[in-house]
Formats: C-alpha cells, structure tokens, sequence
C-alpha cells in the first residue's frame, strides 16, 4: 500500500474511498496560499465549536488559526502528494484588530470569528494582481519542494462543466457560482 498526502479539497480525497492500494496519510482542506505567511490567531483546538462540530473541520479551522498545516505536513510526509487547488479561489477573512491577520474565508471560520466576537472584514481575491499570485505560488511550491520530490508530486486538475440535464432538459451554471467566476485563476495556478 502507498502513503500519500493531500493538499486540496475533498473532491480529491474523495477519490481514495474506493482504493485499498493507497492510503491517505495527511490531508489538509481550506488552507490558503495567500495566509500561509500571515501572523496567526492562537486558539486551543477544543475552543473551536461548530454547528455540525466535525472533527476533521474543526482540526482544519485550529490549523488555519495558528498557521501549523504546512507544519504538520512536514511533521512525516509521504513519499508523494496530491495537489488540487479548488481551495484557492476562496476570498480570505482579514482580522481588523491584529495586524496582518488573515484566513481562508470558509463558513467555519466565519462562524468561530462571530462566535469569538471578532471584528473581520472579506478580502476578494480579485483584487490581487498576477504578480501577487506568483509571489504567493512561489511560496507554495518552495514549501512543497522542501518536502517532496518533484517527480512525487501529483497535480490533480480542477475540472468543471457548466452544463448538466435535469428531466432531459439541458441547463447551465452561470457565473454566479464562484469557482465558475474565478476558474480562469486556478487555470493560472496550474500552470
């Protein structure tokens, strides 16, 4: 059986519940590129209280507060990792009174910061230019280059169709949807 890690969304990890060839070691959902070097929060994991109180969400809200998911996929990597980078498109959720404070814009961490009485604000990721991607892509790949050998490292491609049947008629999904509206930019990072 092969250990793998993932760093992406559950479209990928949903992938390995039908394998008994390969085993997911270290996944990590909803972190963001663009709060990887941003100052954390520091929160106790059994401070964080979700509605649904999944495990596994409350574990990735505890990492993105204190910045430790990158930490912990080094902890003991595998020797290979699957990436995606659906996660990226997400909008980020800026603290107002710490500096440089920021995280994944999830309904999860929306909803610990109302429940923490945090002042935020939404950051769209529209604003930023090509050349901030870049430097927060470089970032990325520098961290998952330190860890893996590049010829280990597997890039699972967002793929999206826009149109569907429903009682054999044909509808669309427009741009409203977010990853729709911004599925040029992951095109970008994949490349």
């Amino acid at each position: 059986m092969k250990e793998i890690d993932i760093i992406g969304t559950c479209l990928t990890r949903e992938l390995f519940n039908y394998t008994k060839e390969y085993k997911v070691k270290t996944y990590i959902m909803q972190q963001s590129i663009y709060t990887i070097n941003s100052n954390p929060y520091p929160i106790r994991q059994e401070d964080i209280e979700l509605t649904d109180n999944f495990k596994f969400k409350v574990r990735m809200v505890y990492y993105d507060f204190n910045k430790i998911a990158f930490q912990k996929l080094s902890e003991n990597p595998s020797e290979y990792i699957i990436v995606d980078l659906a996660d990226q498109i997400r909008n980020l959720v800026v603290l107002d009174d710490f500096d440089n404070t920021r995280l994944i814009a999830t309904s999860s961490i929306i909803e610990v910061l109302s429940k923490l009485n945090i002042n935020y604000h939404i950051y769209d990721i529209d604003s930023l230019t090509n050349k901030e991607i870049y430097f927060f892509m470089q970032q990325f790949i520098e961290i998952i280059l330190s860890l893996y050998d590049r010829k280990k490292i597997i890039l699972n491609k967002v793929q999206l169709k826009n149109e569907y049947y429903e009682n054999n008629e044909k509808k669309y999904i427009d741009e409203s949807i977010l990853v729709y509206r911004r599925r040029k930019e992951i095109k970008t990072m994949e490349k």
